[in-house]
């Protein structure tokens, strides 16, 4: 599943989060957060999981 990268960092720097600390809140490695900010797929669980990290919908995250 590809997200969008642009709406990713927005929420991230909206938060004030980091890679590492998304990747805690999400439960998922840095490699997987680094992999959806360089726009490269990742699995629907590992989409959910971000989402649910950022306090978003999988759907809000998705590239237009």
């Amino acid at each position: 599943m590809k997200l969008s990268c642009a709406k990713i960092v927005a929420e991230m720097k909206r938060q004030r989060l980091t890679s590492s600390s998304l990747a805690n809140k999400a439960l998922c490695s840095v490699s997987t957060v680094q992999a959806v900010r360089n726009e490269r797929n990742v699995s629907e669980n590992s989409a959910k999981r971000i989402a649910q990290a950022l306090g978003v919908t999988v759907d809000d995250l998705k590239e237009d």
